[in-house]
């Protein structure tokens, strides 16, 4: 679905095609197959988190998605971030908290208790940066200006994608 949907925007001639979801990200190499013979490339979320994760080695970082976005498997297009020792992954418990966290978000939309659930996440994280990995913290990022809490610095994957975007273009 994801395949037909990028040869149907080639028909706009767009010279930059972007991809805001950190899941879809899964598809960039059959996305850049696809678009080979076409003048529009791919700029991936994937290569702005890499950019920044090799500015900000002195950060410890957890790197809060769900398992597709942080585990070291074939299913994430950021598998690199295991290649980084500030860089903290979610354990089961947290997995299963950032899940739920986004399923309330889906069925519910941003609301107090969605925020106070992630600034939970975020207290006991241990890092002193939180990565947001998945769109629905990013809702709530947006929403409630969450940029620091307590002493932890919150970093939106989407705001990275934005800024590179811009520097690449």
């Amino acid at each position: 679905h994801v395949l037909g949907e990028i040869m149907r925007l080639q028909r706009l001639e767009v010279d930059k095609l972007l991809i805001a979801c950190n899941t879809t990200q899964f598809f960039a190499t059959e996305i850049r197959e696809a678009l080979k013979n076409d003048r529009t490339e791919l700029i991936t979320i994937s290569d702005a988190v890499r950019n920044w994760l090799e500015k900000n080695r002195e950060k410890r970082i957890f790197a809060a998605g769900i398992g597709y976005v942080t585990q070291n498997s074939s299913w994430s297009a950021f598998q690199f971030i295991h290649d980084y020792e500030n860089v903290v992954t979610p354990d089961e418990g947290q997995s299963k908290r950032l899940v739920d966290l986004a399923y309330d978000v889906k069925e519910g939309g941003v609301t107090p208790r969605t925020y106070q659930k992630l600034r939970s996440i975020v207290r006991t994280s241990g890092c002193d940066t939180f990565l947001l990995l998945l769109t629905e913290l990013s809702m709530i990022y947006d929403i409630y200006s969450m940029r620091k809490f307590n002493d932890v610095n919150i970093i939106d994957s989407v705001d990275l994608y934005a800024s590179h975007a811009v520097d690449y273009i």
